[in-house]
């Protein structure tokens, strides 16, 4: 049924333009994850290190920041491709009905 799917598609560049936005911001978010465990380990200890966090604390901001703007730009993306693809299936769904 995806493969149907896929096959009605008229512009794949936009799909694989979504996935590639799509697929950078699942590894940004994961990586986002993963600096949980050094800061929550230099914080919650039983004297709290708040200078061994500091580093984690600046690239886990950049690193926000980085998914804000992805976020940005993927919205529009998606917008764009349903889109595409619900008028590419009201086409084929009114000359199938026609």
């Amino acid at each position: 049924m995806i493969r149907r799917l896929y096959r009605l598609w008229p512009n794949p560049k936009l799909l694989a333009r979504l996935w590639l936005l799509t697929a950078a911001q699942a590894v940004l978010q994961g990586l986002l994850l993963a600096l949980l465990i050094p800061i929550l380990d230099a914080v919650v200890r039983p004297e709290p290190d708040i200078g061994a966090a500091t580093t984690w604390l600046v690239l886990g901001a950049v690193g926000a920041a980085l998914y804000a703007v992805l976020s940005v730009v993927a919205t529009p993306v998606g917008f764009a491709a349903a889109g595409a693809l619900a008028a590419q299936l009201r086409r084929r769904l009114m000359h199938h009905v026609s």
